[in-house]
């Protein structure tokens, strides 16, 4: 076993390894300030955001030698394609339940892993049903999505975050009419 782990180590710590080609010119600042800012409000994560991103990237352990991180660049680069042109979404919409063509939309995502979660969960919100009612005695309308919304930002999370970024091909994702 020490010996296979030894062997694949490479393999095993994706996003704790330096983004070869990357330097910290590929990193956005604001992406660090807004990731900063909601860290802050929901983790109570004590970083002061006008620190500058080296920094905040050392201070999370993402930058080593002065070199971001795999994550550091899939978090905060300007172009994170650019260095894992692998760290995409395609979305698809068929017209019945076999993911063949014609598609009746599909996207292209890219940018960083929160950028994408947004517009992947965007994605399929325009394509699937949502059914609305007024209930006697409410004056608020009742809505409820053809899949719980909890449940569809998970699965687009797991698909982002837990994919291995160590093969050349992307999340896919699709949705198709329930029958």
């Amino acid at each position: 076993e020490r010996i296979i782990l030894e062997k694949h180590k490479d393999k095993l710590y994706f996003d704790s390894q330096i983004c070869k080609e990357a330097t910290l010119a590929d990193i956005n600042k604001e992406k660090i300030r807004w990731f900063l800012k909601k860290a802050k409000a929901e983790r109570n994560l004590d970083i002061d955001y006008t620190a500058s991103p080296s920094e905040v990237l050392k201070r999370l352990n993402l930058l080593i030698d002065n070199k971001p991180t795999n994550t550091a660049i899939l978090m905060f680069s300007k172009n994170p394609q650019r260095f894992l042109i692998q760290s995409e979404v395609r979305c698809a919409r068929f017209k019945g339940i076999k993911a063949v063509k014609p598609f009746i939309d599909m996207k292209v995502i890219d940018g960083s892993i929160y950028e994408q979660i947004d517009q992947t969960e965007k994605f399929i919100l325009f394509n699937i049903k949502k059914a609305a009612w007024i209930e006697p005695g409410k004056i608020e309308r009742q809505e409820k999505w053809e899949y719980p919304l909890d449940a569809i930002r998970e699965a687009i999370i797991n698909a982002i975050a837990h994919r291995d970024y160590n093969s050349s091909a992307n999340v896919h994702i699709s949705t198709n009419p329930l029958l």
